[in-house]
Formats: structure tokens, C-alpha cells, sequence
């Protein structure tokens, strides 16, 4: 029992995760696609469905890879927000080998997450490609806004059932959203893509071409990805985005959930909501409805900047030595007479 409880701290070997994530087995053409948003944008959920259109293709992403390390799930379990720089070692680990045994085994692949540039995705389609895999792109579109508060939706969410937590600060989601569309508007200057697609977060395909339509079949990616971010909100779709934000904050209210970087994205979300939400909406100007929420909006965004401060350290001074002489304790010689 004692060998049996030290190995579950321990990391399983490659081969048992690599049965896990490749069921299916190699083929003639596989094909080897990257899923690229950032966090919250329903990424996860569109990987899966391609994969189940490659006739179950392995899905692996970062987020998964990290699972397999024991220490860094403890570590997101018990200190989320101290995990995100901490685990990046297994899961880079996990991702290595799956891609290189994807290519040697001939299967099909589905690689999903944030990319930092363009060329990486290119860089990597291209080793595919150059091994007779067909490659494809899929961009997942999803307005800031929406994917901010879904990234800090599940976070919570995780935290309140006890699962490991992913924690995504707003500058971490700010640069995989540009990092998104940065891939989408180089797309058109790839040659390492033959399939390049936008899915919204609701998975409609908003955009889908072959490179062999021609030089310029994919300059439309970028145009469908700036569609959605320059979509007009629906009162629905916007009350239902407060609705989600007043749940969130309420929760990290009650449950302490309320350390300086979870406030600093649950403020930069409210700011999100009255200067890009609300202007956007149809409403008249004048309106009671938006003056309202406009109200809510500053009250909290009031009360998160204090949460969202680091409290200052107050350094006291170093005591300094007395001036006066020393004074010994005396000393009994006995009792007087």
C-alpha cells in the first residue's frame, strides 16, 4: 500500500496518457489541426467536435496536459493563482511528445489552445505537412467581453466544487485575444494551411476555405473574426452578460474569493460592461434601463479597486541601540545582617 500511495504523486508515464488521448488508429491521410482562442472563447467544445468529425482524432491541449502531473493539479487545486507559471513544464512535456508520436503513428491530431504568435502554428502545420498530413487552422471567434467573463465564470465555478482551478488574468486573456486574431489575419500569407475556418463560440461556421480555391482564398478569416468582435449586442445577449457578471461577483463576494488578481479581473470586467457592453446595446439615449446599470456599474467598480489593491506593507523600523550605559542586574551575596 505504501508503494501504491507514493506512486500516485508521481506523474504517469507518457505511454499511459498516450492511450488515453490516442484511441484511434493511424491512417493513410491523417490530418493535423490546430484549435486556436483564448480563454473562455469555447475553444475546448470546438476541438471536440472536430475531432469526433476525424473519426475520433486525439484531442491534446495544454490545459488537459497539465492533469496529467499530480503536483501541478494539487498545485491548481490548493494555490490556482500561484499555478499558471508553475505548470507550464509537464504540460509542455506531454504536448512534445504527443506531437512527435502523432507524426511518427500517422494519426490525426487536434492541438487546442492559445498560440503566442502566428509562427508557431505555421512552424508546427508545416513539420505536419512536410510528413503528408493534410493541416488545418480553426479560429474561434468570440467578443472579448464574452470570453473575459466565461475565463472567469469557470474559474470560479471550479473553486466553489474543489476541482484544480485555471485562473486567467485579464492581461494573460488580453494577449491570447489579440494572439487569436493575429493568427487569423496571417492566415491569408500562409502556405502551411490547406483548411482555414472561424467557428463562433456558439459553433456556427463563420468562414471556411481550401488553399486550393486559389492565393487569396483565405484573406476572408480575418474580416469573419472582426464581424463577430464588431457585432452590435442584442438586449438579450447583454442582459444575460450582467445577469453572468452580478452572479460571479456575488459569488467571489461570499466566498472570499476576493485575492487583488481575482478583483482585478472582476473590475476589469465591470469596466468592460460600462464602456464597451452598454454603449453597444439598443437602447435610446436617456434610457432609465441604461442609466441604472450604469449606476450598478460604478458602485462596483468603486468597491473592486479597493479589493483589487495590494494591501501596502508598512515597514517597521529596525530597532536602534539605547545611548544610555548599560545597567548590570545585581547580584546577591546573601542575605544581609
Amino acid at each position: 500500500m505504501a508503494e501504491v500511495a507514493a506512486g500516485a504523486d508521481r506523474a504517469p508515464s507518457f505511454e499511459v496518457v498516450r492511450d488515453i488521448l490516442f484511441r484511434a488508429d493511424g491512417v493513410e491521410q491523417p490530418t493535423f489541426t490546430v484549435v486556436a482562442g483564448e480563454a473562455g472563447s469555447g475553444r475546448g467544445a470546438v476541438a471536440a467536435f472536430v475531432a469526433r468529425e476525424l473519426d475520433g482524432a486525439a484531442v491534446v491541449s495544454a490545459d488537459d496536459a497539465v492533469m496529467s502531473d499530480p503536483q501541478s493539479a494539487q498545485l491548481l487545486r490548493w494555490r490556482p493563482l500561484e499555478a499558471p507559471s508553475a505548470v507550464s513544464g509537464p504540460a509542455a512535456e506531454v504536448l512534445e511528445k504527443s506531437i512527435a508520436y502523432a507524426q511518427a503513428s500517422r494519426r490525426s491530431l487536434v492541438l487546442e489552445g492559445t498560440f503566442g504568435s502566428p509562427e508557431t502554428v505555421f512552424a508546427v502545420a508545416e513539420m505536419f505537412a512536410d510528413e503528408g498530413f493534410a493541416t488545418r487552422t480553426v479560429v474561434v471567434a468570440s467578443r472579448r467581453a464574452a470570453s473575459l467573463l466565461a475565463a472567469a465564470s469557470t474559474y470560479l465555478w471550479e473553486r466553489q466544487a474543489r476541482l484544480p482551478a485555471r485562473f486567467t488574468s485579464r492581461e494573460v486573456h488580453r494577449r491570447g485575444w489579440e494572439s487569436t486574431r493575429a493568427l487569423a489575419a496571417a492566415l491569408a500569407e500562409s502556405s502551411a494551411v490547406d483548411r482555414a475556418t472561424v467557428v463562433g463560440r456558439d459553433g456556427a461556421v463563420l468562414f471556411d476555405a481550401d488553399r486550393s480555391a486559389g492565393a487569396a482564398s483565405f484573406d476572408g478569416a480575418a474580416r469573419a473574426v472582426a464581424a463577430v468582435d464588431d457585432a452590435p449586442w442584442t438586449p438579450r445577449a447583454a442582459a444575460e452578460w450582467f445577469s453572468e457578471l452580478r452572479r460571479a461577483t456575488d459569488f467571489a463576494r461570499a466566498s472570499r474569493e476576493m485575492a487583488p488578481p481575482a478583483a482585478d479581473l472582476l473590475l476589469e470586467l465591470h469596466r468592460v460592461g460600462l464602456n464597451e457592453v452598454l454603449p453597444a446595446m439598443p437602447f435610446p439615449k436617456g434610457s432609465s434601463v441604461v442609466a441604472e446599470q450604469e449606476r450598478r456599474l460604478v458602485e462596483e467598480i468603486v468597491d473592486l479597486t479597493q479589493n483589487a489593491t495590494p494591501p501596502r506593507r508598512v515597514t517597521q523600523p529596525a530597532p536602534q541601540p539605547s545611548s544610555a550605559p548599560a545597567v548590570e542586574p545585581s547580584r546577591s551575596t546573601g542575605p544581609s545582617l
